[in-house]
């Protein structure tokens, strides 16, 4: 399926999927894409991981839900290089740029121990973002719901064309060997207006035929998030606030633009 063609299924199944909380409905991804996990985060965001039969051998989506539902779509490669992502609430829609100094790469973080990295996005407006930051693996190997994961630091800082930076952000996520992608920590995030703490992190990771299993309703956090967003307002983009930063790009972007 073409990218404006999936983009747009997406947005148009994945909004009509929480259109009324209280039914609770599954999401149903595009025809010929399969969810295989269901992540509940500590932050009020279920997202779904999904790929798609005419996609690169590797590439992989995810779709992140929050209490108001869907808000943003996104797609990596094998080495958890950020290919694409849309705002569904902007409608702002990127893409990384080609030629990037130090892509992404998990197969360096997972053999040597850190990756640093390098890259750049571009919208359809034509506004550039660069990225610039590292992953490195810590000694700490966890377990969720049975799924074995390694933990990681990360540092990031996103500035534009003039090299002023537009946020940063340091923390920990999680990394899996077997899926190849990477699910959000706890860390620092920062722009220009002040410091934000945050913890994305999973709570429950709910794979195929188990309960829960491609819900869209966030059951973690929410309470608080509400609270805390009313003391901050302005401070955060909707879509870092909904998904740490590891989404900023997009939405703001929440995120160094990797998944």
């Amino acid at each position: 399926m073409a990218r404006a063609a999936l983009l747009s299924a997406l947005a148009g199944v994945a909004l009509g999927a929480v259109a009324s909380p209280a039914a609770a409905k599954l999401f149903t991804p595009p025809p010929g894409c399969h969810v295989y996990l269901t992540v509940q985060e500590q932050g009020c965001v279920v997202s779904n991981l999904y790929r798609c039969d005419s996609d690169a051998a590797g590439d992989q989506w995810r779709a992140d839900f929050g209490l108001n539902g869907a808000f943003f779509v996104s797609k990596i490669d094998r080495e958890t290089r950020w290919l694409e992502s849309m705002d569904l609430e902007t409608r702002n829609h990127e893409v990384l740029a080609p030629d990037a100094p130090a892509p992404a790469s998990l197969s360096k973080l997972l053999a040597a121990g850190r990756n640093d990295f390098e890259f750049s996005t571009v919208n359809d407006q034509g506004e550039v973002r660069h990225y610039k930051g590292f992953d490195k693996l810590t000694d700490q190997d966890v377990a969720i719901d049975g799924v074995p994961l390694k933990k990681t630091e990360y540092a990031i800082t996103a500035t534009d064309d003039a090299g002023n930076m537009i946020w940063k952000s340091t923390g920990h996520e999680y990394v899996s060997a077997q899926w190849r992608t990477f699910f959000s920590g706890a860390g620092m995030w920062q722009n220009k207006s002040g410091t934000l703490p945050y913890d994305n992190s999973p709570a429950r990771m709910i794979q195929k035929g188990q309960p829960g299993f491609a819900e869209t309703i966030p059951e973690y956090g929410c309470d608080s998030m509400t609270s805390e967003r009313d003391t901050a307002p302005g401070l955060v983009p909707a879509a870092l606030w909904r998904n740490g930063p590891m989404s900023v790009p997009a939405g703001a972007a929440g995120t160094e633009p990797r998944q």
